[in-house]
């Protein structure tokens, strides 16, 4: 009986948090201008988060290769002369990767952020209409 009652609290915390996610959004609010004035100071906010975000970091002159898993060498088909060996190419499947990638998109948003609470916008829950 006791594991029953247990069981029974995740289940009406799952089903609460269902029902009350359903009640509200979240979405930029700034009392002192218009809703269509989001859209423009946005694109300002992310014109200053472009050139701050690649200032902080920067793209790589030169590439990394990303080693996992992958090949070096692949051997294809048989060899010219008859034979069951196949003439070794590199591997076309290794791909560039940019170490800043998540660092630089992180800093991005948190720069777009700063930059609409700096314009009097705030990031709020707002209640569904019924």
């Amino acid at each position: 009986m006791k594991g029953a009652k247990i069981m029974r609290l995740p289940v009406l915390l799952c089903a609460a948090g269902v029902f009350l996610s359903g009640c509200a959004t979240m979405e930029w609010v700034n009392p002192d201008k218009p809703r269509g004035a989001l859209f423009g100071d946005r694109l300002a906010c992310q014109d200053v988060a472009n050139r701050m975000a690649w200032e902080r970091y920067p793209k790589l002159d030169s590439v990394t290769i990303q080693n996992t898993n992958i090949a070096t060498s692949v051997k294809v088909g048989d060899g010219d002369d008859g034979s069951k060996e196949g003439k070794i190419h590199p591997a076309v499947n290794a791909l560039p990767v940019d170490p800043y990638a998540g660092a630089r998109d992180q800093y991005w948003n948190a720069c777009v952020s700063d930059c609409l609470y700096s314009k009097g916008w705030v990031y709020q829950e707002i209640p569904k209409e019924k």
